[in-house]
């Protein structure tokens, strides 16, 4: 496993899903985000296997599972390592059937399970604190947003690496999905303008293929603003005429000229329910049911 050294004792380890590895001052090893998958999740594992150390904390950024169902092998050797997480999150975990509830608004079919891969249920969890915290006398900082979903938000290390998962999405990524995955627009609208103004020195971007200076990611932060405000605009103009969801999405996909799968369609419509929220709350839509219809319309 190629880990690259970021600062004294924080390491990146590259993936789909990126994950960090603090070493703690016994030898122990803090993860951060362990990723997608059991062979990801085996091979950090195998990290430690090798060089006789243990796994003693798991923190995740959110709680997504392309950012925790790594850690099934993780709990199997190590079943006391204390699994931290805020605690918005705790009930999706505990619970991974709602997850796939909410995605599908109802019970979810086989099809959406087998492409959702739900991890098993984890108890016990541990409840991240707001701002700092200490492991092991190393202290840590947690940033709660509730942006990007229910959980998300930033982590802090002693050595100023800023661990963000997928609060900022690195410009590849929008060039993929260019409709971002939101949970709440007005708390990730917040979430930027904080990042903006935060001490970090180096930031790691869930899915990115590179560690980032504070620079590089003041930059991104201006390009997730807006990539967001111009998801927002495009729903907000797709509503000139009484319109349903379904419409609507299709509406901001083709004019973003992007072509979503099934999976992907269903996590965006998710998205568009939040982006709806943010403008009805505002007053700039007003939604009612025409023929038995659930129509969004522009507020004149």
């Amino acid at each position: 496993m190629k880990l690259r050294q970021l600062s004294e004792n924080t390491y990146l380890l590259r993936g789909g899903t990126n994950s960090g590895i603090y070493k703690l001052p016994s030898g122990n090893i803090v993860v951060i985000d362990p990723g997608l998958s059991a062979g990801r999740g085996k091979k950090i594992v195998n990290y430690a296997q090798e060089n006789n150390i243990k796994i003693s904390h798991v923190i995740a950024t959110h709680e997504h599972a392309d950012h925790i169902n790594a850690l099934e092998p993780i709990i199997d050797e190590f079943p006391d390592v204390e699994i931290y997480i805020d605690p918005h999150g705790h009930y999706l975990i505990e619970n991974p059937d709602s997850m796939l509830a909410y995605i599908n608004c109802g019970l979810p079919s086989q099809k959406i399970i087998n492409l959702a891969r739900p991890m098993q249920t984890i108890k016990n969890l541990k409840a991240l604190p707001n701002g700092e915290f200490q492991i092991e006398g190393v202290n840590f900082e947690w940033i709660y947003y509730g942006g990007h979903s229910a959980a998300s938000g930033g982590l802090i290390t002693d050595n100023k690496v800023l661990f963000i998962g997928d609060t900022l999405v690195a410009p590849t990524i929008y060039d993929k999905y260019p409709f971002p995955v939101v949970y709440d627009v007005q708390k990730q609208y917040h979430a930027i303008e904080h990042l903006r103004n935060l001490h970090f020195e180096t930031c790691i971007i869930g899915h990115a293929k590179k560690a980032f200076t504070k620079d590089e990611c003041l930059e991104i932060i201006d390009l997730t603003y807006k990539y967001i405000n111009d998801s927002v605009e495009i729903v907000l103009e797709a509503t000139k005429t009484p319109i349903s969801r379904h419409d609507i999405l299709a509406y901001t996909l083709n004019k973003l000229k992007v072509e979503y799968k099934y999976y992907e369609y269903l996590i965006a419509m998710t998205s568009l329910g939040s982006i709806l929220t943010y403008l009805s709350d505002r007053d700039l839509v007003q939604d009612e049911i025409i023929n038995n219809q659930h129509l969004y319309k522009m507020t004149t």
